[in-house]
């Protein structure tokens, strides 16, 4: 099993209760985090409810508190053994917990195309078509490619809705998720967090209404960024220089910064930037 664990990009264990699927899964997880081989463990729940148990239900706000309140949260106090420890490791990233219907969506999206219903987004589904999420698309290609999905999709499907000849397909209710509003404080990246989650906050505000940090007492909004493998002792934030341009370290690592705008100014390449208003900022602090 270890060496299936070692070798395999993806293995199932099976086997009785008490036969160390779990430990086995765990031990290598741990091993591979500090060894830095990885920098999270992402985890999906199965959270499909038995006699007596409550029910996840809608989550925004509270997801990690439900599923820690499950057995999920005696798990993980088990195997790691320290409850505070468990719940800073979900805090910084290191441990990321994910009811088993994310699954879907994680790293892919899509278009539905379903019935007009009396619930929010419970309506049969009559179609739907996915695509992956690329490392580098932000709001704006994201947004471009589903256009394109979604037209196509729709002249596929008009004719069996038209001729009333589609088959419906149930949705579970208790799966459904919501999108909810961006609040401004969402908008303040996080430098505590992990690596991928600070690029993947900038990325996700990309074209409007973008992440910022603040530096020198102004915000300053990370406009377009871009991933690296430059490695840096700095502490998160900082600002160093990359190149002819720009970049901010995050777990001893640079994600570099294409484009940049300093609050009351227009948006520039960060070749530019540095050239000008930055030419000082190397080893300066964003937070």
């Amino acid at each position: 099993a270890l060496d299936m664990l070692q070798n395999c990009k993806i293995s199932m264990l099976r086997g009785p209760a008490g036969s160390g699927k779990s430990y086995l899964a765990f031990a290598h997880m741990f091993d591979m985090l500090e060894r830095g081989k990885i920098s999270k463990i992402i985890i999906f729940c199965n959270t499909v409810a038995t006699k007596g148990s409550a029910k996840l239900g809608f989550y925004p706000g509270s997801k990690d508190e439900k599923l820690l309140d499950a057995q999920m949260g005696n798990f993980l106090n088990s195997k790691i053994g320290d409850k505070l420890e468990v719940e800073k490791m979900i805090a910084d990233g290191t441990i990321v917990l994910l009811p088993m219907s994310d699954i879907r969506g994680y790293d892919t999206t899509g278009i539905t195309i379903m019935e007009m219903s009396n619930k929010m987004d419970a309506g049969d589904i009559i179609s739907q078509a996915a695509i992956d999420i690329d490392i580098n698309d932000t709001y704006s290609s994201l947004h471009d490619k589903l256009i394109e999905v979604a037209t196509s999709l729709l002249i596929e499907t008009l004719p069996s809705i038209i001729n009333n000849s589609y088959t419906p397909k149930k949705q579970d209710v208790q799966e459904v998720t919501f999108g909810y509003n961006i609040l401004p404080q969402q908008e303040h990246i996080d430098f505590s967090k992990s690596y991928m989650q600070v690029y993947n906050q900038i990325r996700g505000l990309a074209d409007v209404p973008y992440a910022y940090g603040i530096v020198e007492g102004k915000k300053v909004k990370l406009c377009q960024v871009s991933t690296s493998d430059i490695v840096s002792e700095n502490v998160n934030g900082t600002i160093v220089f990359v190149g002819k341009g720009l970049g901010v370290v995050v777990d001893n690592r640079v994600i570099v910064i294409d484009k940049i705008q300093l609050e009351g100014k227009n948006i520039t390449s960060s070749k530019d930037f540095r050239n000008g208003v930055a030419r000082n900022w190397q080893g300066v602090v964003m937070c």
